[in-house]
């Protein structure tokens, strides 16, 4: 990501994280402070988590699944689509980015192992302005993530969304999107922080 703003000739960058890409973007935030103008974490893996599909779902095939899942949580989005119109497309265009999902299981199963291994960060190096937002009820990623994130993480806030689970971003939308907003607009021209310092190296020199 470092590289990526480097080509880009982007200086600062605000990260917002989703479910399995919390990871990256805590590393992100520890390695290069100066260059994380702030972060998002939505129902973010925080921590070491063990992914697994049953071995019974695991003989079905992978794209015939993918399109069993679409169906089963239709009748739900369908509902909140009528409530707020932008979901139903969003639910959409969520599913179909996963299609054929036979080409896109070994990188799943990748994430899911490197997840499963994922050592305890050092959270409290990150610097940057911090919102975390999560369901309490979610399964996929625990609440207790986004609890990890908050108690370490020096002035970070906590938006919790009682009773939902990992789609609290669809089901909650127009809250979630109106506190990402605001908090963006908020810190989009915060000096950089003097603690984060220079660029910290990984153990393995990247």
């Amino acid at each position: 990501m470092a590289a990526l703003l480097d080509s880009l000739q982007i200086d600062r960058a605000a990260l917002v994280a989703v479910s399995g890409g919390g990871p990256s973007a805590l590393q992100f935030a520890i390695r290069h402070p100066r260059r994380c103008s702030a972060l998002i974490l939505e129902s973010a893996v925080t921590q070491q988590l063990t992914l697994e599909v049953p071995w019974l779902i695991r003989q079905l095939p992978r794209d015939f699944l993918t399109w069993s899942v679409q169906y089963l949580f239709k009748s739900r989005f369908d509902a909140l689509a009528k409530a707020d119109p932008v979901v139903g497309p969003m639910w959409s265009e969520l599913i179909r980015g996963g299609f054929p999902f036979s080409e896109r299981e070994a990188g799943r199963d990748n994430d899911f192992e490197q997840i499963r291994r994922m050592p305890a960060l050092p959270l409290r190096e990150i610097t940057c302005p911090t919102l975390v937002m999560h369901g309490t009820a979610d399964i996929n990623v625990p609440f207790s993530h986004a609890e990890l994130a908050t108690s370490e993480i020096a002035g970070s806030e906590l938006l919790r969304f009682e009773g939902e689970d990992h789609f609290a971003g669809l089901s909650k939308r127009r809250q979630w999107k109106n506190r990402m907003h605001a908090f963006l607009a908020e810190h989009a021209n915060d000096p950089p922080s003097e603690s984060g310092g220079l660029t910290r190296v990984a153990p393995d020199g990247r």
